[in-house]
């Protein structure tokens, strides 16, 4: 059996080297704030999984169904073996080792990877963006150019062995999600900014027209060169599909249909193709199903009513889909009432897991958390996120609740922020949930994989020093080096954390480095990919070293560089 994975958005999380805090709301009812970009409309790291029969997918955050080809994440950490606990980064041992990472060949301008897919061949798709204008070099002659201010977006190509093949950076905004079909071809979530306008030329003479000033999703579909095949409008207004928060989210069936959810923050009707319009209020979750030669076929929205003199808002950040055609969404939720439809309404706020038939017809929710999706191949719903300072109540009995590492530091203006792992099975009840015995005051996951033995992992970012001990000997470790570092925990199907992984400072000089998608192809290998600032250099185990570029001032580019990594 063929598993395929794609992942969603960060929603209101700090996703920039330098900035100390991740920061997710409607979790426990934390809401919060700090240094950093915080963009997005709410609920923390969605992703997006499917179950069917060809391809893989990943961007942004993972999901999907635990198989032969498993696909997209983010996030990703390396395995340090025989390290001492005092050392910086360290991780508890397993069998996972790295065998090569990859970022750009200095000098050049700043670059970020996002999202993450494998095809049935084992070539890895990476995306994100490029900060121009500038050029990257990826090694083996192949660059990108970005023409534009600010970001372009990016799509690379590598072989399983880690070499490029090609580079693609042609458009201003940001390439997010992503998704492999049988065919190979790669799909993806293209994010267009409110500067752009006029006709966007995705190449090979494929066109949309942007004649708004609102942040546009589109839908492009490339073949396995990187050349455009078609290209659809999704939304106007949707947030950004790419890695600054706030982001839609991708995955693909077995059928090759495409679903595509998130968030809009416009009132009014919005077309999504093909004569599929809905209207709803400011800020309002969707969620869109195109058969594979890219034709809306329906489109459900969430409708909402104020509390309390509060705008309501929604948006999903992460979907998945199983082998039935159920389409499971992770829906961050403000205060109000939202209705899903068939009778299914949630008041106050939440953040909400619902579950809709092939047809779209909703047909349960569960509040408690919002985040990354993926199924695996027994039918277990698995939800990656993050849990605030309170416990949280699942149901069933099932609970979470992190406890902060005694005199940590901790913003006076937000509560503390704990990774959260979550599995339910296919009726919404929940199984059990994970997350730090102690850690510290801000760290998440933004990205989940499951592979073909049903063995879960969990892949995000740390902003706060550690350890953080997430049971079962499995302990990250980190120290004033970084302010930002890379996590990576293995869970068995029972929720057993079997190890944690991150990078570790091969040298004095500082490095901060975060993972923001991870995959698994047919042999259970991992690939996470995601960015990495120097100066100095960073050790992700058997000898497999990245060195950070020198941070460029922000008027030259931002100080990170894209990132990806392999474990097997």
């Amino acid at each position: 059996m063929l598993v395929e994975k794609s992942t969603g958005a960060l929603l209101f999380a700090t996703r920039r080297l330098g900035c100390v805090w991740a920061f997710s709301i409607l979790v426990a009812g934390v809401s919060c704030s700090g240094g950093g970009a915080t963009t997005g409309s709410g609920g923390v790291a969605g992703s997006v999984g499917a179950i069917g029969s060809g391809g893989i997918l990943a961007a942004g955050g993972s999901g999907g169904l635990g198989g032969s080809l498993v696909g997209t994440g983010a996030g990703g950490a390396s395995d340090v073996d025989g390290a001492s606990s005092g050392e910086a980064g360290v991780g508890t041992e397993g069998t996972t080792r790295a065998a090569w990472a990859r970022t750009v060949v200095p000098p050049g301008t700043g670059s970020e990877l996002s999202s993450l897919a494998v095809d049935r061949s084992g070539n890895i798709y990476v995306s994100g963006n490029l900060w121009g204008p500038g050029t990257a070099d990826f090694g083996n002659g192949v660059t990108a150019t970005a023409n534009y201010d600010r970001y372009n977006g990016l799509l690379v190509k590598y072989d399983g062995a880690g070499t490029p093949q090609w580079a693609r950076s042609s458009i201003l905004g940001d390439i997010g999600p992503l998704a492999i079909d049988s065919a190979g071809n790669v799909w993806a979530l293209v994010s267009l900014p409110d500067v752009a306008s006029g006709t966007i030329d995705f190449g090979n003479g494929v066109t949309v027209t942007k004649s708004d000033t609102l942040f546009d999703t589109v839908l492009v579909k490339y073949d396995w060169t990187g050349t455009a095949q078609w290209a659809q409008t999704v939304t106007d207004d949707s947030g950004n599909a790419g890695s600054d928060g706030g982001r839609a989210s991708l995955t693909l069936d077995g059928s090759g249909n495409v679903y595509v959810a998130g968030g809009l923050a416009v009132s009014g009707t919005s077309d999504a193709g093909t004569g599929v319009t809905n209207s709803g209020s400011p800020a309002y979750a969707f969620l869109v199903k195109y058969n594979s030669s890219g034709v809306s076929q329906w489109k459900r929205t969430v409708t909402a009513t104020s509390a309390n003199g509060y705008a309501p808002f929604s948006g999903f950040g992460g979907i998945a889909v199983d082998l039935e055609g159920s389409v499971y969404g992770s829906c961050g939720v403000g205060r109000g009432v939202y209705d899903f439809g068939n009778g299914l309404s949630v008041a106050g706020s939440n953040s909400v897991l619902v579950k809709y038939n092939a047809s779209g017809i909703a047909q349960w929710t569960r509040t408690g958390a919002s985040g990354v999706l993926a199924l695996d191949s027994a039918g277990g719903v698995y939800l990656g996120g993050s849990v605030g300072g309170g416990a949280v109540d699942f149901g069933n009995g099932v609970s979470a609740q992190g406890t902060l590492n005694k005199g940590a530091f901790l913003c006076l203006e937000c509560g503390p922020i704990f990774p959260l792992l979550v599995k339910y099975d296919s009726s919404g009840t929940a199984q059990w949930a994970r997350t730090v015995a102690t850690g510290g005051a801000s760290a998440y996951f933004s990205s989940i994989a499951v592979d073909s033995t049903g063995s879960v992992y969990a892949a995000g970012t740390a902003y706060s020093p550690g350890p953080y001990d997430f049971g079962n000997g499995a302990t990250i470790v980190a120290d004033a080096q970084s302010e930002n570092y890379s996590l990576l925990v293995k869970y068995s199907a029972s929720g057993v954390a079997e190890w944690a992984r991150s990078s570790k400072h091969a040298g004095s000089a500082s490095s901060d480095d975060e993972f923001n998608a991870v995959a698994v192809d047919s042999t259970n290998s991992l690939y996470v990919a995601g960015i990495v600032a120097g100066p100095g250099d960073l050790d992700y185990g058997d000898n497999v070293v990245v060195t950070g570029l020198t941070v460029i001032p922000l008027t030259a580019g931002p100080g990170w560089n894209a990132l990806l990594v392999k474990y097997r």
